[in-house]
């Protein structure tokens, strides 16, 4: 079967969780195989021990988050008989202090995590240029009311593409949408771990949450997909609504996207090549369509999501506007400028 004959067989496919984890050989309930079965940790060796200790007590002197190399360091330093300078050990500390994170042994907040990059819309309480005056000197803020929370409706964009991060943010900023990339599966578990509470917190307010993805259609690129969304609605039990604005099989037959050979050094090629054998497509590729194709999908979801509730969507960021401008002004005047 050719590239172009798989692809076609996958024109309607949703690229939801369900058939994500299917075609990665999963159970449904799966995330990943670091998650410990019973949500606990082995048997503790010393040097395990002994890095956990160091972590809580590292956070609370400093008050800071310490790296992994920084802990693998201090294991170094104690000489401990079960413990080595070398890439195995700083291996197996890696994925010991993973889990333990996972389990609750160590808390997300204590390890520095520097894989992710976030754009979150701050949106200071205020609605009245008084109270504005006051925020605006303490700092610079986003005014007015979040247009998210008027229409009950809330969206999260998750991306792998680090590099496309400036460009899909012009798009997240313009409507008030937190932009999360991410760089390694481990910088996804941390992050997603940080903003769950929030996630919790608008669904059990009765909010409509959406999960945004965009990612590359090559092994990694879909797993990563699978990935995101099993942590957040397997993991976290959360009951979210999911959409990969790009790439899919459509957009690559439609656009007529150009290929490149798909990484057979990849972990999840082998599941990856059953269905679309061995072409892989970039989300960059979509230039080749329009420069602002990218942008132009994701703005589409974001409209359809906001539906019928456009009209005052759009007057709340108006009013944010006028705000803005009203504070920018009366802040002149009291600093007798122009």
């Amino acid at each position: 079967m050719s590239a172009n004959e798989r692809l076609l067989k996958h024109l309607t496919v949703d690229y939801q969780l369900k058939w994500l984890q299917k075609i990665y050989g999963r159970k449904q309930k799966d995330v990943t195989r670091t998650v410990p079965k019973k949500k606990q940790l082995k048997t503790i060796t010393e040097w395990q021990r002994r890095a956990i200790e160091f972590v809580k007590r590292a956070y609370k002197e400093l008050g800071q988050p310490v790296t992994v190399r920084q802990i693998h360091y201090y294991l170094v330093g104690l000489e401990l008989p079960d413990y080595r300078n070398d890439l195995k050990h700083y291996n197996k500390l890696v994925d010991f202090i993973l889990k333990a994170r996972i389990v609750g042994e160590i808390d997300w907040g204590m390890i520095t995590e520097t894989e992710s990059l976030m754009y979150e819309p701050i949106i200071a309480g205020v609605t009245n240029i008084d109270e504005a005056i006051n925020k605006i000197i303490e700092s610079m803020p986003s005014m007015g009311k979040n247009p998210w929370d008027e229409i009950n409706k809330y969206i999260y964009v998750f991306t792998e593409k680090r590099e496309l991060f400036g460009q899909i943010n012009s798009v997240c900023a313009k409507y008030y949408v937190p932009l999360i990339s991410f760089k390694g599966y481990g910088a996804v578990w941390t992050r997603v771990s940080k903003i769950a509470p929030k996630i919790k917190e608008r669904l059990d307010k009765g909010q409509e949450v959406w999960a945004l993805v965009i990612s590359d259609h090559d092994p990694s690129g879909l797993d990563i997909n699978r990935f995101y969304m099993a942590l957040l609605k397997v993991f976290h039990h959360f009951k979210l609504n999911e959409l990969r604005v790009a790439l899919t099989a459509k957009q690559i037959v439609d656009y007529n996207l150009p290929p490149n050979p798909a990484k057979e050094s990849d972990p999840r090629f082998k599941w990856y090549n059953k269905e679309f054998g061995d072409e892989s497509w970039e989300v960059d590729a979509l230039v080749t369509k329009d420069i602002k194709e990218m942008q132009k999908l994701l703005e589409e979801a974001i409209l359809k999501i906001i539906g019928n509730d456009i009209e005052r969507f759009n007057k709340i960021i108006e009013e944010n506007k006028k705000l803005a401008d009203e504070v920018r002004n009366k802040i002149k005047e009291k600093m007798g400028g122009s």
